[in-house]
């Protein structure tokens, strides 16, 4: 089962429309797909995607003193998915972006925590920046 929290919230995006939307912050293991799809004339936007071992949760069930440590990778997954009308990612410490600078002890799993909403839009191709 996924965990799933929402939060309802007021963003203005890009043409500085302002929309409301609800978020979609989601704990993915080591090995799972991230997997997201927006209805129809909407498309995905990345507000904050964490890599690493932030909390005890369903991926973290014991603390072995390196809660807390993780490597922020919005910019990773905005390339990989924002603009988009579905994304789907592989989540796996082969992951070379993933992986890069990465600040926790090698031998403990990581997992992904990313923070998502759809909003009304065109998808789009290309998109940079971290």
């Amino acid at each position: 089962m996924t965990l799933l929290r929402t939060a309802f919230f007021q963003l203005q995006y890009l043409n500085s429309a302002p929309i409301t939307n609800f978020s979609d912050i989601q704990e993915i293991c080591d090995t799972q797909t991230f997997e997201r799809s927006c209805p129809s004339g909407e498309v995905l936007l990345v507000h904050s995607a964490k890599y690493g071992r932030m909390a005890l949760g369903k991926c973290v069930t014991k603390d072995f003193g390196q809660l807390g440590c993780y490597k922020d990778v919005t910019g990773v997954l905005n390339r990989r998915c924002a603009g988009k009308q579905s994304c789907s990612v592989l989540i796996w410490k082969a992951d070379t972006d993933l992986m890069e600078s990465y600040p926790c002890e090698e031998d403990l799993t990581p997992y992904l925590e990313i923070d998502t909403s759809c909003q009304s839009g065109k998808p789009t191709f290309g998109i940079q920046g971290e």
